[in-house]
């Protein structure tokens, strides 16, 4: 491919979308791209246009809403959202993916659709990151810094206006979706270090919703995790697991103009258990729990949503051995145990 047909491919694969306005605490739009995923299988893949979850949220998502994104020739389109495409949605690996019909978008948009990456790429290895800056494509090249559990970290030059820029290996695949400059760290202000999700972690949470969209149907994928009954409450609690958010940390996130929205899909998903020796932070998402030790490294000054996605988190995975090593390494008999219960339990408790 000669870089005049990679480039014009990519400016085909990127739009803004349209954000609220009436909101002052977020930039005017974010950053989609158009995309296929192997789901469920290589030959029939799922098209759409992904985005960042703090770019349109669940709330953005109700059968009946209308999408408005843009290209760089200031063409503008509208996609309505309807109940039998698949959509989701997952604030804490904030990413959001509309499914669309691939033959009616290539009849009215002709879009470029991506591919992303076999596999995850190394620290150190070199990446491009295309982001719109000041409306304009503008393309980056940056390198992996580190890996944490489902988000890699990076340096690159960002932009306003970069939420979900796309980060690309040596074959043009995908490997990643910007998500955040690091906050509060000191290397941040010498750096500028970023944080982007893993495609490995989206594809896997998709997967999941996706494989059981046939028992739990479209509308589980598309909304925060569900509000527990006090009968599960109840059994949660006898393996020592609590809600985190008391009446006093709900007061603090308020001072600091933390949504009530967010604050109640915090009070929801997630969970703490301290006895068994480890402090030990739990988080429902609609597709999996997921587990971090906090530690000295591994720590956070409040529980908003910007701070949680910056922790080490591990997903609990059903019918599989895997976790991290880092996790299981200083787990204890009785933490192991909660865990084990917890991949047994599946879907049942999100």
């Amino acid at each position: 491919m000669s870089f005049f047909s990679f480039v014009n491919n990519i400016s085909r694969s990127m739009c803004l979308i349209e954000i609220n306005k009436c909101n002052n605490n977020r930039n005017n739009f974010g950053i989609g791209i158009f995309i296929k995923i192997p789901i469920p299988s290589r030959e029939l893949p799922l098209y759409g246009l992904m985005t960042n979850n703090h770019v349109l949220d669940e709330e953005s998502l109700k059968p009946g809403t209308t999408i408005y994104i843009s290209f760089r020739n200031n063409e503008r389109y509208s996609i309505l959202i309807n109940e039998e495409d698949f959509i989701f949605t997952s604030e804490l690996i904030d990413v959001t993916f509309i499914e669309l019909n691939e033959e009616e978008m290539q009849e009215e948009i002709d879009p470029f659709f991506l591919q992303p990456s076999n596999e995850d790429t190394k620290k150190n290895k070199s990446i491009l990151i295309f982001q719109y800056s000041y409306e304009n494509i503008s393309m980056a090249p940056g390198i992996i810094t580190s890996s944490h559990n489902f988000n890699f970290h990076y340096y690159v030059s960002t932009n306003s206006g970069s939420s979900s820029a796309f980060l690309l290996n040596k074959n043009f695949n995908v490997v990643g979706v910007h998500k955040s400059r690091l906050p509060n760290k000191k290397e941040n202000k010498k750096t500028g270090v970023n944080a982007a999700v893993k495609f490995s972690e989206i594809e896997f949470a998709i997967q999941v919703l996706y494989n059981n969209n046939f028992i739990y149907g479209n509308e589980r994928a598309r909304k925060s995790v569900r509000s527990l009954l006090e009968s599960e409450i109840e059994i949660l609690n006898e393996y020592g697991l609590e809600f985190v958010l008391s009446s006093k940390e709900k007061i603090k996130l308020k001072k600091k103009k933390i949504s009530s929205h967010e604050i109640k899909i915090i009070e929801k998903s997630l969970f703490q258990c301290d006895l068994y020796g480890n402090s030990l932070l739990f988080y429902r998402t609609n597709y999996a729990w997921y587990i971090t030790i906090l530690s000295q490294d591994n720590n956070i000054s409040n529980y908003s949503l910007e701070n949680l996605k910056t922790l080490d988190w591990s997903p609990i995975i059903p019918n599989s051995n895997e976790l991290d090593d880092s996790i299981i390494s200083r787990i204890n008999d009785r933490e192991y145990i909660l865990i084990a219960w917890l991949k047994l339990t599946e879907l049942k408790y999100l």
